[in-house]
């Protein structure tokens, strides 16, 4: 049987791919000590079914892999380097923010509302344009968020990205994956980032390298979610298509905003293409 942190984090629809990694960490720091070996892998196996699809975890257990004798201390290294790469990130991302502008975002990005916070305090003035992302209406937690940070905002419902971008100089999204099909994140960002490019409006995506995802592994479909947080009483023959994500295609991005620089998604390939798991972790 899983421990129950890996059960918790499981349960966890809310929370994004870098908050869900730090909570794995956090908790497998705690329990590993005095753990075999066996059990911490079995343990990383279930953490990573828990959550197939957050690219984070991946780089979470190969951490720990490749610490084998003090899992708890490649917990504290990797919490490290992921607050050291978000860190970088919000610097980079607010630069791009400019006085004046109206900056369109989706969804509920942490990386997205730590760079608005930091082009805020620096003096800068900015409206920030963003949707509810139904169902679970994230954008709404951003909206209260910003609001109370002393950045107007304007909440849009979904369907109104094409008018969102009308007013836009710069889109900005978070991402929970960066694989070779596109970056994965809220479902709704393609159809942003479709209409940002027939006005010309540049979209960028803030991702720490740890949520890029090797180009010879494959991430699990996606299983529709809950059909009650759509619609709680369907008629009769209707079937409820709930889905969270969707990877939009790299070509559709500026660049991905890293730890490393700015990306280029050719850049952004050739990293996907050298990047390495180890062998516990390849595969579907």
């Amino acid at each position: 049987m899983a421990p129950e942190w890996i059960e918790q984090i499981r349960r966890d629809n809310r929370s994004g791919a870098a908050e869900l990694a730090r909570q794995a960490a956090l908790a497998l720091a705690e329990w590993a000590p005095g753990r075999a070996p066996d059990e911490i892998a079995a343990a990383l196996r279930a953490l990573l079914a828990a959550q197939p699809r957050m690219a984070p975890m991946l780089h979470l257990a190969a951490a720990v892999l490749a610490k084998p004798g003090d899992a708890a201390a490649a917990c504290r290294e990797f919490l490290a380097r992921l607050d050291a790469a978000a860190e970088a990130v919000a610097e980079r991302a607010a630069v791009l923010i400019e006085e004046g502008d109206v900056v369109a975002t989706h969804s509920r990005s942490s990386s997205v509302l730590s760079a608005l916070r930091k082009a805020r305090i620096r003096g800068k003035r900015f409206c920030v344009y963003l949707t509810e992302s139904r169902p679970m209406a994230e954008g709404v937690t951003l909206a209260r968020e910003l609001a109370a940070a002393g950045i107007p905002v304007r909440l849009f419902v979904d369907a109104a990205l094409g008018q969102i971008v009308s007013e836009a100089r710069v889109v900005l999204v978070g991402a929970d994956a960066v694989t070779p099909d596109g970056v994965i994140n809220k479902i709704g960002t393609w159809p942003l980032a479709l209409a940002a490019r027939e006005r010309a409006v540049p979209v960028y995506a803030l991702a720490t390298t740890d949520k890029f995802v090797p180009d010879d592994h494959e991430l699990p479909a996606e299983l529709p979610r809950d059909a009650a947080e759509v619609l709680a009483s369907p008629p009769a023959g209707v079937e409820i298509a709930n889905y969270y994500f969707e990877a939009t295609p790299l070509d559709l991005f500026q660049a991905l905003v890293t730890e490393d620089g700015l990306m280029a998604p050719e850049c952004v390939r050739a990293r996907l293409h050298a990047l390495r798991l180890p062998a516990e972790l390849r595969g579907g």
